[in-house]
Parts: C-alpha cells; structure tokens; sequence
C-alpha cells in the first residue's frame, strides 16, 4: 500500500502542475532540517532521534550518488523514448511482479488521478506509459538514503518535500529498479 501510495501522489503532482525548487531553497531546507529528512516524505513530520540504519563514509557517499544519478539519466533517456524493453532491464524481477500484478493494477487504476483520465491499467506496460512515463520522464537525483550497500532510496525534491522516485537494489554489479 506504501508503493501505491507513493505512485499515486507522485502521478499527482505531475498531473496537477510540479513545482521547479530553487537551489536556494534545497538549501534553506538542509540547513533548516539537518540531515533529519529522511522521513519526511508522506507526513511532513521529521522523527527525531531516529538513527540511521546505515551509514557511509562522504566519499563513498558521494561515489555511489554519482553511480545512481548516471543510471537515473539512462533512465529518464529511456523513458523520455518510451523504450519499454529496454526499461524492463533496469527492474528486478520483484518489482515486475508487483507492478505487473492485475489486482495492484485494478487498485491503482480506481485512484482518481488515473481514473479521472479514462485510463485502466491491465499490464506492466500500460503502468510504463501511464504512470512511470508522464511521472519520471525528467527525474532528478536530489538526495539518496542507504537502506545498506546494496539497498537505496533515490528522492527527488518537489513541491518543498522529497518524494522517492525509486527503491534502487544493486544486482550483480548494477543498479535496478526493485520493490522492498
């Protein structure tokens, strides 16, 4: 229900008009909140004295957002294409089963942003044209959280909170796009 929800808030903030952040403002947010913003996505609210559950040297930090941020501009080339074969390598299969599963179709083809547009879902490749083109064709890497090594959230800073733009899972040496 977390991915749904995530999905469906995405959708509308790219149907309902997104908003460009400033670099200023990035900053302001960053001094304002610390590196405590990790949990502010769905609620707005920030948990205090919550550790991470898992820490990088800056350097390494720095190596992997790098990595990330190329294979999120392969992405939006991909995407901005349409080049649904091609997308379909960058996903684990976990993700391919869940977003291509009739029943969280049908869920999410029910949400208004979708239904209001006639649109409804039935395959993994609908959910390619319909949800993950109009909504990740022009991503931008802003800020990345370590789940572990091989486990990261991507986020992007929009309407003045970042929103995950993919679970990344790093799978024989390459990044994909996963579900956890």
């Amino acid at each position: 229900m977390g991915s749904l929800l995530c999905s469906v808030l995405l959708l509308w903030n790219v149907f309902y008009g997104c908003t460009t952040v400033s670099e200023q403002d990035k900053q302001e947010w960053t001094e304002n909140q610390g590196n405590k913003y990790d949990e502010y996505l769905d609620t707005g609210t920030i948990e205090e004295d919550e550790p991470d559950e898992y820490t990088l040297i800056d350097e390494e930090y720095d190596i992997i957002f790098n990595e990330i941020e190329m294979v999120i501009e392969k992405l939006n080339n991909i995407i901005r294409k349409k080049e649904y074969h091609i997308w379909l390598s960058y996903l684990t299969e976990d993700y391919k089963e869940k977003k291509g599963n009739r029943e969280y179709l049908k869920e999410l083809s029910e949400m208004p942003v979708i239904k209001s547009r006639n649109i409804i879902l039935s395959s993994l490749k609908d959910y390619f044209f319909y949800v993950v083109v109009p909504s990740r064709y022009n991503a931008k890497l802003d800020k990345i959280s370590f789940i572990d090594k091989t486990h990261v959230k991507a986020y992007m800073y929009m309407n003045n909170e970042f929103i995950i733009l993919y679970y990344l899972e790093k799978q024989d040496d390459e990044w994909k796009i996963g579900i956890w």
